[in-house]
C-alpha cells in the first residue's frame, strides 16, 4: 500500500504547504506537539478528508522544547474544539500495557 501510495508516512516538517483532501489523516504522539504545530496541521485539511489525533498527556516527553500538561496541543486543540459539531473526543480511562507501566507513569 505505500509502494502504491495508498499510504504515505510523512514527517510533520513536510506538511507545510500541503493540503490533504479525500484522506484520512492519522497523527500518533500528538501529546508532544506545539500549539502551533496542531494548528499548522488542521489547517492542512481539506474537503472530504477525516483526522485524527492520538496521544496521552502521561507521557508527554518534557524536552528542551518545554512542553507540558498545560501548554501541549492536544489538550489545546480538544478544549477549543469540544463543542464545536465535527469534531468528536474519546478519553479512554484504561491503562491498556500493564500495571508497572501505569505505575511509572502515575509516579515518575
Amino acid at each position: 500500500m505505500i509502494a502504491s501510495h495508498s499510504i504515505v508516512v510523512q514527517p510533520l516538517d513536510y506538511v507545510k504547504g500541503s493540503s490533504f483532501r479525500d484522506s484520512w489523516i492519522i497523527v500518533e504522539e500528538a501529546q508532544d506537539l506545539t500549539q502551533r504545530q496542531i494548528k499548522q496541521i488542521l489547517t492542512r485539511v481539506g474537503k472530504n478528508t477525516k483526522i485524527i489525533f492520538t496521544g496521552d498527556l502521561g507521557q508527554i516527553s518534557e524536552d528542551d522544547r518545554h512542553i507540558n500538561r498545560h501548554n501541549s496541543g492536544l489538550p489545546h486543540a480538544v478544549n477549543n474544539l469540544v463543542n464545536e459539531p465535527m469534531v468528536g473526543s474519546i478519553v479512554f480511562d484504561c491503562f491498556v500495557r500493564s500495571p508497572l507501566a501505569a505505575l511509572a507513569e502515575k509516579r515518575l
